[in-house]
């Protein structure tokens, strides 16, 4: 069960967007379009330091199973504080009922299954790990900001699934590179590409998801269907019902439960 509940802290979904500081003028065009299919530089910039709660469906692949789950993420971020994220899952298994709570707090991430503390990472190294898998999130949503060691360049044209689709590579010092992949007629964010950490085995793994059905919240295009792919087999599939954008997260959202 350890690694089955694992499994289902795979999938993060925020979305921000802000222009690279340096972008080759390929690279550069593509991005630009995404802005606007996206909602457009002023609203992105706008809702950048805001909260995002989503609620759905998750469908869980693992073990040789397929679960159905209900989950819900909330992602706080904003000047002067550490992004922070919660992804609350309830599930059942051979008829028991799981509720796991991941949660990166700022300073720690930890999971908790049915209210008690199942491990938490806080060492340096491992927080230094999750850095690095946060990268590929931040990269994927285009959250750049004022990072001024960002490039980008083109990959190319490809297809995800049937949709043809234009790469581009984010990199930055010390980062492994993210590859992301917009949709050639509409500049949506298709599918996220990246070699990121699998902290239930400590092993490094090939991710990628693929977004869909984008509908617009408070004037932003965010995707409401995801599938994560880990080493080419499904990893989880999650449709989300309800999308808020909100002016901030109350702490206590992250709190640690009382045991």
């Amino acid at each position: 069960m350890r690694a089955l509940l694992w499994s289902a802290a795979a999938l993060i979904v925020g979305l921000t967007i802000a222009l690279p500081a340096k972008a080759d003028d390929a690279a550069k065009k593509v991005i630009d379009k995404a802005i606007k299919a996206h909602g457009g530089a002023d609203i992105l910039n706008k809702q950048k330091d805001k909260g995002v709660i989503q609620k759905g469906k998750m469908k869980i692949y693992a073990n040789g199973m397929e679960l159905d789950a209900t989950v819900e993420t909330t992602i706080a971020s904003g000047p002067g504080k550490d992004r922070k994220f919660k992804q609350d899952i309830q599930l059942s298994v051979m008829g028991q009922d799981v509720k796991q709570l991941v949660v990166f707090d700022g300073k720690a991430m930890w999971i908790a299954i049915n209210g008690k503390i199942f491990i938490t990472y806080d060492k340096k190294e491992d927080l230094e790990k999750f850095e690095e898998a946060a990268f590929a999130e931040e990269a994927a949503g285009l959250v750049l900001l004022s990072d001024k060691e960002i490039e980008t360049s083109i990959i190319g044209e490809d297809k995800v699934l049937d949709t043809p689709v234009i790469g581009i590579r984010v990199a930055k010092k010390g980062r492994k590179d993210v590859s992301l992949y917009f949709e050639k007629e509409s500049g949506l964010l298709k599918k996220i590409h990246s070699r990121t950490l699998d902290f239930m085995s400590g092993n490094e793994v090939e991710q990628e998801r693929i977004f869909d059905d984008y509908k617009e919240v408070d004037g932003q295009k965010r995707p409401q269907r995801a599938v994560v792919n880990q080493d080419g087999k499904k990893l989880v599939e999650i449709e989300f019902s309800e999308t808020k954008i909100v002016d901030s997260v109350e702490e206590s959202a992250f709190d640690k439960p009382k045991e």
